[in-house]
């Protein structure tokens, strides 16, 4: 029989951390990101690899890793998924700042109205030469 001990998970590890789940360094709760696999385990404690950019991917122990909190609900967002109608002035007040901090929004729009295919009705010639 084992050491009932040795079945509990290290300090502060959290054993149910998933594929996809978003996790923070305890060390450094900035560095988050999604775990990108479970790894085997090494002398009983559970791996993760983390994706924290696109030439930062780490290896941690379920020790080092902990749940990253979700970012505070928009209540802008809230209200539009929720269907409820909207302020006009906030509405209009929240599109303006977010075309201005992301200009290449319009551009990107523009350029996909200007790629749309118009479909043009095929002519059949129904005469037949005999």
């Amino acid at each position: 029989m084992s050491d009932p001990e040795e079945r509990q998970p290290k300090r502060g590890a959290d054993p149910t951390l998933v594929l996809g789940q978003m996790v923070c360094v305890r060390a450094d709760p900035s560095k988050s990101g999604p775990v990108i696999e479970v790894l085997s385990a090494v002398s009983g404690v559970e791996r993760y690899r983390v994706f924290h950019g696109r030439s930062d991917v780490r290896d941690y122990y379920a020790d080092q890793l902990e749940r990253a909190e979700p970012p505070p609900a928009d209540a802008l967002l809230t209200a539009v998924a929720e269907g409820r109608s909207l302020d006009a002035k906030i509405f209009r007040a929240r599109l303006t700042a977010s075309r201005l901090a992301r200009p290449q929004v319009d551009n990107l729009y523009a350029l996909h109205a200007a790629h749309q295919i118009q479909p043009v009705p095929a002519r059949h010639n129904h005469s037949r030469e005999a």
